[in-house]
């Protein structure tokens, strides 16, 4: 049976006892019997209630919440409360005081009426026909933005942050190979030139300098100056390129953490007179002139490393924030996913009100997405899904997480064994019998 059928017959019980007019006498306060005034005056609250009756009434008709009733019954409960409302309503209109009896069954036809449109209210009516989720959907139109803006700026950070360490690898390879190639072009320009055949030298004299040519030439890469000078080249281009994109990272992704730019600025205010980066052609005349460049450039190259490493240290402490926070906005915005889908039916229902628990579901949201940024990386280590993933159903789901939280919670109080707790009494049925 449903809850209007189950309200209508209990109502229809009652409905002789609520017409009847009250026959009881009054006594004043010298004890003697006095006749006691028939009507009352129709306050603020009452017309106030008054007109939420009929909101109601106007629900149940439009959605056919009163229990269906033989056609032209008039004691039903349909027929009880449309005529004490409108009794109630004449008489209000009328100007004249309300009789006992007619306020007396409009309230018990109120307090029927609301139980066959509960959860409905007057309130909520009302409420749900001023579209109360607008506020919601500006909320949430923000929250998105800046969670969409946010993640792009993780993303891209992160993706010079990984350029930036890639280019420090390949540059101290590069630079190991540089001087490999610089050591060979060095021995080559060094070693002795090979006796020619009629100089007098003799076969032995003539094997020594070839042994010593040989040594010299499997000690590094075997390149001509010119090899080695493309190879300059080309590791003064990367110097430029690791140069910007560290200061690409300062000065966008540190959050006012700045590291000094001063040891990378090659100008003739610089500490170690290394006033260049870029290779100048037009100073090179001679192999020698290639190898001074190559010093220049792996001199250049670990001011610019030290510089990008230091930046790097400072993205650790905004990457530390950022892991923190970002779960705490996620949570939110699981939050409000789970208010639109919530507050839709209630308004689909005509059942929204507000609420002080609509607010602090986002506040419990918002702490429980700072619980997953901060712990999550010692409990979630093994799950499946990523953090903020997880901050997003916690949000979302607000109750499971706590009903987890509660139930480790008691598992863990049920580990917990006193030392010296007394046992256990013995029922009287399993006392020892004797022999």
């Amino acid at each position: 049976m449903s809850s209007s059928t189950e309200a209508a017959a209990a109502m229809v019980g009652r409905k002789d006892a609520r017409a009847a007019p009250a026959n009881d006498s009054f006594a004043d306060a010298s004890g003697k019997g006095a006749a006691p005034d028939a009507s009352v005056q129709a306050t603020d609250l009452f017309r106030q209630s008054l007109a939420d009756a009929e909101q109601l009434l106007s629900h149940a008709a439009h959605s056919g919440r009163f229990p269906l009733e033989p056609v032209g019954a008039k004691e039903g409960v349909k027929g009880w409360v449309i005529d004490a409302i409108l009794n109630a309503r004449a008489a209000v209109d009328g100007g004249k005081p309300i009789p006992k009896e007619t306020a007396a069954a409009f309230w018990a036809a109120f307090a029927d009426l609301s139980r066959i449109t509960s959860p409905v209210t007057a309130a909520s009516l009302e409420l749900s026909n001023k579209s109360p989720i607008k506020l919601l959907k500006a909320f949430v139109v923000v929250l998105s933005s800046f969670v969409i803006a946010f993640s792009i700026f993780i993303s891209v950070k992160e993706s010079i942050a990984k350029q930036v360490s890639q280019l420090i690898t390949e540059q101290n390879e590069a630079a190991l190979k540089l001087w490999s190639q610089v050591q060979y072009v060095r021995n080559q320009a060094a070693a002795p030139a090979l006796p020619a055949e009629d100089s007098g030298a003799t076969a032995t004299e003539r094997r020594a300098y070839a042994a010593a040519a040989l040594r010299s030439s499997e000690t590094a890469a075997r390149v001509t100056p010119d090899e080695l000078f493309a190879g300059v080249v080309e590791f003064s281009r990367k110097n430029n390129w690791l140069r910007e994109t560290a200061t690409q990272l300062n000065n966008y992704f540190n959050f006012g953490v700045l590291v000094d730019i001063a040891p990378v600025v090659f100008n003739e205010t610089h500490p170690d007179k290394l006033t260049r980066i870029n290779v100048r052609p037009e100073i090179i005349r001679s192999a020698s002139d290639v190898i001074n460049e190559a010093f220049h450039q792996v001199l250049v190259y670990q001011h610019i490393r030290n510089f990008a490493q230091a930046v790097q240290q400072k993205t650790i402490i905004s990457t530390a924030v950022v892991s923190n926070f970002l779960p705490a906005i996620y949570a939110l915005l699981g939050a409000a996913l789970y208010g639109f889908r919530h507050y839709a039916k209630l308004v689909e229902q005509k059942a929204y009100t507000k609420s002080s628990a609509n607010s602090a579901r986002y506040f419990i949201a918002l702490i429980a997405g700072t619980v997953v940024g901060l712990f999550g990386t010692l409990f979630l280590q093994n799950s499946p899904l990523p953090p903020l993933a997880i901050a997003f159903l916690v949000g979302y789901a607000v109750e499971a997480f706590f009903s987890r939280l509660d139930g480790f919670i008691e598992r863990f109080r049920g580990n917990e064994s006193a030392p010296g707790a007394p046992a256990a009494e013995i029922p009287a049925s399993q006392a020892a019998k004797p022999a």
